[in-house]
């Protein structure tokens, strides 16, 4: 036994593989894990020997222990405005000889405390059991020259992790062995960006032949890579060996394979020199398994664990935030300093009323010398204000934010089950990520949109090109030339035979791309193989498509090899490089050497960073080629080669090389410049062109969207032809608008100077389009962004080009920032987008082919942009118009409940007494008032789905907030005001009047007074409620039912049992003497009609008006009242919800339809989505071509 087994007291555990551990006498092992010289940078051995100074392999997603929830909870909660003020009330009243019972304020912020608590530690207690999961899972290790059986968070960095097929990778660690004989291996990483795809782990240069942990024990180096970064596509380091890894055993048999063909042609390769033994490597993301993933069709691998716990990736990625405000709670912000400001003045009122009370009384006792005087002391006072602080404050409505929380989290289910937002093509519904933003749906004004997979389907397919400057049609493989490029792409004979020019530009496009092959079934001949292309991106797909189309076929990669087969001789061409493709760079390059051994770089990639390398070819009529595929809405690219010679092949290789191995500095910029050593003095080939169709319903989509007031902009990397061409087919620019160029500006003054003449050209008032290209927006933004910023906002579309990820942000934060502080939304489909989603206030992912990273950062996704059109027409105005009046009506009911006290003090001499009971005070937000409010937030619809589609100016109605402005407040706060006259006068003038209140004859006293008002204000509210309600549901009817009848039963009960000891009041039979009185029906009755006369007047005078001006009510102008008729309220609890949240069966909607129906003929006709919806899944409709929808017959009262 060797001496690092000895130091390991447990014996290894038994397992299926063996290990031998080796000692090398000329390499030192190194005793500790160590941080580099360089501060940025770690080196970690390879096989570690001793404990690590990094953080272990635990888990903790949590956000509490047993020990910390309580403390960090409450303090949480209590940074909440409202919640503070209810404590601070809570110690107020528990400290001074208060007018009520410490319980009122309590037991309202003890309720709604606790529910939070509960849902979040429940929420925090099933993310304990995800981790522990994690955390558990048995993982085998080689520690120290020992295998061992572990839990996953006791790995540490530096441990050697074995993990088999189809097994979760344990902890971020460099592939360092593989079963694989091509030196890779395949994994998922669904867990972490959602892409099902296989992707291709490779093993760094040096450790190429590891295959068995034998091998592995004999490798002495280590790794150096950068500290911890949460970017899962960026990975830095390089690997550095003592002395090459000896090769492993062949295997006993082998089957005809491309291994086999490979290592054929590479015997053939005569000239060919034999590869020097790499000690040290680049290491990149390729080389990166990264926890979270799945390893796939790879029986196991080795990795040498360089990230663990909250360093890994996954880890650093959830530890980001968003911090996203809506509009709505700024403005709910406001509305509290607005009640507080209202309190203020009620309690600074009280102690002058009170003050001047008690000089009053003082002045009367001059007379009488023997009472003596009674001094004003400052206790007095400060008590008095604490005791009227306390009798008003509930103006602040602590049960807003629960309420508001609910609100918002049921609500979005309704989003999702929206299957009017569900696609069948790729079965996927929309989906809700972050709930606080709902509303802020409602109220867009700037949507900002990428168009490759957006506004398009993303899938690519393979048009024209142009060959050595002659334009050819491609259609099954066989290639036509076309006379002009504007010509028929039918003309010309087909070409029989391909010419070298031909054959050489399809094999560069079949050389020049990162592809893999996925085999669907194993195969023994090659002619037996059936195979797909795994790429990239889809333009990868089509044209390797269109070259096997054409007699080209790439037919795989292995060992290092490229095998091509061309026309039905089968090549390989050993891959010597791979130049990546940036968004910088915008172009990619690989390297290859030909049988002849002969050196050829192939490039392809934008005109733009292409052409300025190109020394040779036909640039110009390719370029003209290029423009008219362009102007056809056509993605277009440039291809290119050039003969390299060997010595300049290992110059440039040796700079790649060092670059690469770069840890300390800008490594990119480093590469970026080693490339440009080599891609220069190109020959041109040619020119490809792919269509990329426009997803249905765009169109309609954009349309509408303009219609309603939002202004579209289009971000884009294609070239501005492209970009104008699709701009115009999906209706984006109407036809009749002038296009403004900003366009091939090299200098800030030309910028300026265009900027300027640009913006007195738009005060003329004409349809405008505006087009930017990257440079030039990129000095707008620098020299001149107050003047684009002008111009932009003038211009209803926009579209930019050329556009890096960082200039899209740039572009959203520029109109984001400007005055009239617009709310702004953002989608796409890729993670080029991902940047401009979390700037806007609103991020909105669509579930694209390009990966999921758009779906995982967005607030909202969905699978089509068409989709966009109902997420903001219909569900955004549903939840701006349902929030905004919950939140005024919150406000509202206090007012109603509280300012009866204040009347009440008026006939007691600014007396501090409170005229309801405790238990009133505690019931009244908590149990009378609570429920129907919250069910009219979640299924309220102020208009019907369809009706919001047909009139997207409706839309203009919410934005700007103009739901949240004071006025509308003020309008709610003199409601409140008139209610609480009324409910409290109306039984006091009665009493005045010696009005005889009781069954036996005597009159009442304040407790009946106090029960009565208490229940005309519940009863008065809730009917509120009711009477602004435009879509009456059976859910919200038996809410307000249960609300009023909880009222009665409560009362009974409080008022038949004695617990005068418990509340220290005598409410003994108060209520059942009140229930035996008819004057107290009488009364109540006239204070309901008193107080919601003029609620019933406004709303017939409004509808009536609204008739006369709005084309959407001239249908429904003879209902003016407020009540529907044949309204469908009695229908089942799970129908109403289905209603809400579009699922309700066609049955269903056929005999929920309106009669009115038919008079709509003149109206705004159907917009093509939803025909387009329709048609495709089966939704029915009238005989006008409108879809029948899910929330019966039109309401007379909108809004």
């Amino acid at each position: 036994m060797t001496e690092c087994q000895t130091k390991h007291a447990e014996p290894p555990p038994t397992r299926e593989w063996s290990v031998t551990p080796l000692c090398s006498p000329w390499f030192p092992v190194p005793q500790v894990n160590r941080v580099s010289d360089h501060g940025d940078v770690r080196r970690i051995p390879i096989g570690r020997t001793a404990s690590s100074p990094y953080p272990n392999n635990k888990l903790v997603s949590s956000k509490y222990t047993v020990w910390s929830f309580l403390p960090l909870n409450m303090f949480e909660q209590f940074r909440r405005i409202a919640n503070f003020y209810f404590l601070v009330a809570t110690v107020i009243v528990m400290s001074i000889n208060s007018p009520v019972s410490p319980w009122t304020s309590l037991l309202p912020l003890l309720f709604v405390v606790t529910v939070t608590a509960v849902k979040q530690g429940y929420e925090d207690y099933m993310r304990h059991r995800s981790d522990q999961e994690v955390n558990r899972a048995p993982v085998s290790v080689i520690r120290n020259g020992v295998s061992q059986e572990l839990t996953a968070e006791r790995v540490e960095v530096g441990d050697l992790v074995r993990v088999a097929c189809d097994q979760d990778v344990p902890c971020d660690m460099v592939l360092v062995g593989t079963s694989h004989l091509n030196s890779r291996c395949y994994v998922t990483t669904a867990n972490l960006d959602g892409e099902s795809n296989l992707k291709t782990v490779c093993l760094p240069a040096p450790l190429r032949r590891v295959r068995s942990a034998d091998q592995l024990l004999r490798v002495r180096g280590h790794l150096e890579c950068e500290q911890p970064l949460p970017d899962l596509y960026r990975f830095y380091g390089r690997v550095e060996l003592a002395g090459p890894v000896a090769a492993p055993p062949p295997p006993p048999s082998q089957r005809l394979s491309y291994d086999s063909i490979t290592a054929r042609f590479s015997q053939m390769l005569d000239d060919a020199e034999e590869e020097e033994e790499l000690l040290s490597a680049p290491l990149s993301a390729e080389h990166l398994l990264l926890k979270g993933a799945i390893l796939r069709n790879t029986d196991y691998v080795f990795g040498c664990a360089v990230y663990t716990g909250k360093d890994t990736k996954m880890a650093r990625n959830s530890l980001i935030t968003r911090n996203k405000f809506s509009s709505m709670e700024r403005s709910i912000n406001g509305l509290l300093l607005y009640a507080m400001t209202f309190l203020i003045v009620l309690v600074v009122a009280s102690v002058l009323g009170s003050t001047l009370s008690q000089q009053s009384e003082a002045m009367e006792k001059i007379n009488d010398a023997y009472l003596g005087e009674d001094d004003l002391d400052g206790g007095q006072v400060v008590n008095e204000v604490l005791s009227y602080l306390i009798l008003y404050n509930y103006l602040i409505p602590i049960s807003l934010y629960v309420t508001i929380e609910m609100q918002k989290f049921l609500g979005s289910l309704f989003f999702t089950w929206d299957n009017q937002m569900y696609c069948p093509d790729s079965n996927r519904k929309a989906v809700c990520n972050t709930s606080d933003l709902n509303e802020e749906l409602g109220l867009v004004e700037y949507l900002f949109t990428d168009k490759t997979g957006t506004l398009t389907e993303n899938t690519m397919v393979f048009r024209r090109c142009c060959i050595n400057g002659v334009p050819y049609y491609e259609a099954r493989g066989a290639l036509r030339e076309i006379s002009s490029p504007t010509g028929d792409s039918n003309a010309g004979d087909a070409v029989g035979t391909l010419t070298p020019a031909m054959e050489h530009y399809f094999l560069a496009l079949a050389l020049c791309h990162t592809s893999q092959m996925d085999y669907e079934e194993r195969f023994d001949t090659l002619d037996g193989a059936e195979f797909q292309y795994a790429c990239s991106s889809p333009d990868e797909r089509a044209l390797l498509q269109a070259c096997a189309r054409c007699g080209i076929v790439f037919l795989g990669e292995s060992s290092g090899y490229y095998v091509v087969r061309v026309r039905g001789r089968v090549t390989a061409y050993r891959r010597l490089e791979v130049l990546e493709f940036t968004s910088d760079r915008k172009r990619m390059s690989v390297i290859v050497r030909d049988p002849s051994g002969q050196i050829w770089l192939f490039c392809k990639g934008a005109e733009a960073t292409v052409l300025p390398l190109v020394t040779h070819g036909q640039k110009t009529r390719t370029m003209q080629c290029i423009h008219e595929f362009a102007m056809r809405g056509l993605r277009t690219m440039l291809v290119a080669c050039r003969r390299v010679p060997r010595d300049e092949y290992k110059q440039a290789m040796q700079a790649m090389h060092e670059a690469r191995c770069t840890l300390a500095g800008d490594r990119e910029s480093q590469v970026s410049t080693a490339c440009q050593g080599v891609e220069r003095d190109l020959t041109l080939l040619g020119a490809t062109a792919v269509e990329d169709r426009l997803q249905p319903g765009v169109r309609e989509a954009l349309a509408d969207l303009r219609d309603a007031g939002i202004k579209t902009w289009i971000l884009t990397g294609d070239k501005v032809e492209t970009a104008i061409s699709i701009s115009y087919a999906s209706r984006h620019f109407p036809l009749e608008s002038e296009l403004l160029f900003v366009t091939e500006h090299t200098s800030a003054a030309a910028v300026t100077r265009t900027l300027r003449v640009l913006r007195d050209r738009l005060a003329s008032g004409d349809s405008h389009g505006l087009v930017l290209d990257g440079e030039s927006l990129a000095l707008a933004l620098q020299h001149a962004p107050d003047l684009l910023l002008e111009v932009g906002l003038a211009c209803p579309a926009v579209v930019c080009c050329r556009l890096s990820p960082l200039q899209k942000c740039q572009v959203v934060r520029l109109i984001k920032n400007s005055k009239s502080r617009p709310t702004t939304a953002a989608i796409g489909d890729g993670a080029n987008d991902v940047s401009m989603i979390q700037e806007a206030h609103v991020g909105l992912g669509l579930m694209g082919r390009e990966g999921r990273q758009a779906e995982r950062c967005s607030d909202f996704a969905m699978a089509r942009f068409r989709f966009v059109q109902r997420a903001l027409l219909v569900h955004g105005h549903w939840y701006y118009y349902r929030l905004s009046t919950l939140v005024h009506y919150f406000f509202y009911k206090n007012i109603v409940f509280v300012l009866p006290q204040f009347y009440y003090i008026l006939f007691t001499r600014f007396s501090p007494q409170s005229m309801y009971t405790s238990v009133f005070l505690t019931c009244f937000n908590i149990i009378f008032t609570s429920a129907p409010v919250l069910v009219y937030g979640l299924l309220e619809q102020n208009r019907p789905s369809y009706q919001l589609l047909q009139y997207p100016p409706l839309y203009k109605c919410h934005q700007g907030n103009k739901l949240m402005r004071t006025t509308h407040f003020l309008a709610w706060l003199s409601a409140g005001i008139w209610h609480s006259l009324v409910v409290f006068f109306v039984p006091v003038l009665a009493l005045v009047c010696d009005t005889v209140l009781l069954e036996n004859g005597s009159e009442a006293d304040m407790l009946c007074l106090s029960t009565l008002v208490y229940s005309s204000a519940v009863i008065v509210v809730n009917l509120k409620l009711l009477l602004i309600s435009q879509y009456w549901t059976l859910p919200f009817l038996i809410s307000i039912t249960i609300s009023l009848l909880l009222l009665l039963v409560i009362n009974v009960i409080y008022t038949v049992i004695d617990i005068e000891k418990w509340i220290n009041q005598q409410m003994f039979y108060v209520y059942i003497e009140l229930l035996c009185s008819p004057v107290f029906w009488l009364l109540t009755i006239l204070t309901l009609c008193v107080a919601l006369l003029p609620d019933v007047m406004l709303i017939i005078i409004t509808n009536y008006k609204r008739a006369q001006k709005d084309p959407t009510y001239k249908f429904t102008s003879t209902m003016l009242c407020c009540i529907q008729r044949k309204r469908n309220w009695t229908t089942g609890v799970r129908t109403e919800f289905n209603r809400s949240s579009g699922r309700v069966s066609m049955m269903r909607l056929k005999k929920n339809r309106s009669p009115l129906q038919p008079i709509q003929q003149n109206t705004r006709q159907t917009p093509l989505v939803t025909q387009d919806i329709a048609s495709r899944e089966c939704l029915t409709t009238d005989s006008n071509g409108i879809p029948i929808e899910n929330n019966g017959p039109l309401n007379a009262n909108e809004e």
